[in-house]
């Protein structure tokens, strides 16, 4: 029996042993819970199949081997196979080193020390090898957090309508039906009064046949006011005659037959008196859920500084500032708020003691916290401007009721003349750059995002445009914040600093431009028959007299492609790239005093330069 049962064992281990094959499936997700496209997954060193467009896979493969999931600015993993069950793999950003270990030479001491998590380097090599203890093998250094490391770029859609247009049809078309934002048809106001003064905050309507209120805005410190008609376009329908309706202090004013952007700007003048508000209503809306904490330390010191800086050049005005952070259902909190206040270290104060924490699925309640914003925090009711920073990492739930929510809150935000500025942060995906770029021009605004110059945060994707500027943030929000407060005063005084002109010539007579004191002074005694030989060249371009009242000549002498009129936040008015002739005269005089750009486009370079106009 025993021979027999060791005969029997000889045998069993003398058949070949054969593995297991098994089918194995499931998804590839990235660290937020986004499908990851087009992943290579590996047995050994042989490509096996890659994910489809939403992450999913089917492999057969052997019990034990050991598959490798790759995909480009992720981290690779590898799953041992155990059975047959569903796999679904999270593939990780790559986090950026925010902490330099430098090695020490034998003779003690430490060499040149690298930091990449800020994409900067330096030497410094007596600082830290005092530091050395006897017997250490190595130190290590953290990241100063402090503002002005963050970089940033603005897409400014209102300065490339045509582009604008052009990409929602192509490139972002996907998004437009799932958000329901469509920011197409547009009517823009220009109120202006008698004295060539902005009206500033008045209520414009834009009426349906019906006499249906189709849209409201309020004008800007320009005297400008965007309107939309058809914006949710699976909601509304609306075609035939529109009319405009004005509400300046109670005065009724009306544009019976208004002309749409691509036809023009629908310039109406009023006689009313010089008002400009001192008020700045500023709030912060920021997520808080986890996956801000690569970010939310380096912005809450940028925020504080851009307020300070902002504040020491603008005393005399008026300047709240509230915050509102939110999270997600089921979370610690919903949101959270800070109320208006001209105190302003405590209303920073409240931000910086806030942290990222939370969440969980990629969405967020960002709907959530504009409710918050725009309908719980007290705006004032005669403002100069108002500005929503709208800092965030991830899109709404795209849920119906979610949408409903949005569309509701932009539209309530643009009667309120509340501007909503996104600033994207790492993690954004295209779907939630559309609707961010949509609820700024909805709401008049401009749409910032991070960037990966600063080295500092997961990856951030570029956006669809054509060319974009990288500044720091700090001083990208700074401009952005003085664009939407610069105004002529009521004698017509424009005020700019001296740096603003140094990128131009501005043709003057002595007493037109006191650069010491930063004034352009005596409008009533300026002299427009500048001499022809005193204009402004740059590249191909003439353009005098400068300042002007109005008539403004134009040479042509290079390769002009484009040629456009903006005003000081870079908004196209007029366009005049039909016109071929060498030498045009434009009329600008229907627009208010202020600061005014010629922008053209030269060979494949976007140039501009300033023109001041004074009424």
């Amino acid at each position: 029996m025993k021979n027999l049962t060791l005969l029997l064992l000889i045998t069993i281990l003398s058949f070949p042993v054969f593995a297991q094959n098994v089918t194995v499936s499931g998804r590839v997700l990235d660290d937020k819970g986004r499908s990851v496209p087009n992943a290579k997954i590996k047995l050994g060193k042989n490509l096996e199949t890659t994910t489809d467009s939403e992450g999913n896979y089917t492999i057969e493969v052997s019990i034990s081997d050991t598959l490798m999931f790759e995909s480009e600015g992720k981290d690779d993993e590898k799953i041992v196979v155990e059975d047959d069950k569903d796999i679904d793999v999270f593939l990780s950003a790559p986090k950026k080193n925010r902490k330099t270990v430098i090695d020490i030479d034998e003779d003690g001491e430490v060499g040149d020390v690298v930091v990449t998590g800020l994409g900067r380097s330096f030497s410094d090599r007596k600082k830290h090898s005092k530091k050395r203890k006897k017997g250490d093998k190595s130190i290590s250094i953290e990241n100063d957090i402090k503002s002005g490391l963050l970089t940033a770029g603005e897409t400014h859609d209102f300065s490339k309508w045509n582009l604008w247009q052009d990409i929602t049809k192509n490139e972002l078309k996907l998004y437009v039906s799932m958000w329901d934002f469509h920011p197409a048809e547009r009517y823009c106001v220009q109120l202006s009064s008698e004295n060539g003064n902005p009206i500033i905050d008045s209520k414009i309507e834009l009426i349906s046949k019906e006499g249906e209120i189709i849209w409201t805005a309020r004008t800007d410190n320009t005297g400008k006011a965007e309107l939309w008609a058809n914006m949710f376009p699976e909601k509304t329908n609306y075609k035939g005659k529109y009319s405009i309706k004005i509400d300046y202090k109670g005065e009724k004013h009306s544009i019976k037959k208004p002309t749409p952007f691509h036809e023009g700007i629908n310039h109406y003048t009023i006689k009313a008196e010089c008002n400009i508000p001192d008020n700045i209503d500023i709030a912060f809306v920021i997520d808080a859920t986890g996956s801000m904490g690569d970010e939310i330390n380096y912005l809450q010191e940028e925020l504080g500084d851009v307020i300070t800086r902002v504040h020491k050049k603008n005393k005399k005005l008026n300047i709240n500032i509230a915050s509102v952070f939110y999270k997600d259902v089921n979370d610690d909190y919903l949101t959270i708020k800070y109320g208006f206040s001209d105190v302003l270290r405590n209303a920073m104060g409240f931000i910086k003691k806030q942290s990222a924490q939370g969440g969980g699925d990629f969405p967020e309640a960002v709907h959530s916290g504009l409710d918050a914003a725009i309908n719980d925090l007290d705006w004032s009711e005669n403002a100069r401007t108002r500005i929503i920073f709208l800092l965030l990492d991830a899109p709404p739930h795209n849920e119906q009721i979610v949408v409903d929510s949005l569309q509701n809150l932009i539209q309530t935000a643009s009667e309120k003349g509340i501007r909503i500025v996104p600033i994207t942060c790492s993690g954004i995906d295209k779907s939630t750059e559309y609707l961010m770029r949509s609820m700024a021009l909805a709401t008049n605004g401009t749409y910032v995002f991070l960037t990966d110059d600063s080295g500092i945060g997961d990856s951030h994707i570029d956006p669809t445009t054509d060319e974009w500027k990288v500044e720091t943030l700090n001083d990208l929000m700074v401009r952005v914040i003085n664009q939407y407060i610069t105004t002529p005063t009521c004698d017509n005084t424009i005020i700019f600093d001296k740096e603003e002109i140094n990128d131009t010539t501005i043709i003057s007579t002595p007493h037109e431009i006191d650069l010491d004191s930063n004034l352009v002074q005596n409008p009533d005694s300026l002299d427009v028959k500048t001499d022809i030989e005193e204009y402004n060249y740059d590249e191909g371009l003439k353009y005098y007299p400068n300042p002007t009242r109005g008539n403004l000549t134009i040479e042509i002498t290079g390769e002009i492609k484009e040629l456009f009129l903006a005003d000081y936040s870079g908004k196209i008015l007029q366009r005049f790239s039909e016109n071929r002739e060498d030498k045009i005269t434009i009329e600008i005089g229907q627009y208010p005093s202020g600061i005014y750009f010629i922008q053209y486009l030269n060979k494949d370079r976007w140039m501009s330069g300033k023109v001041v106009l004074i009424h």
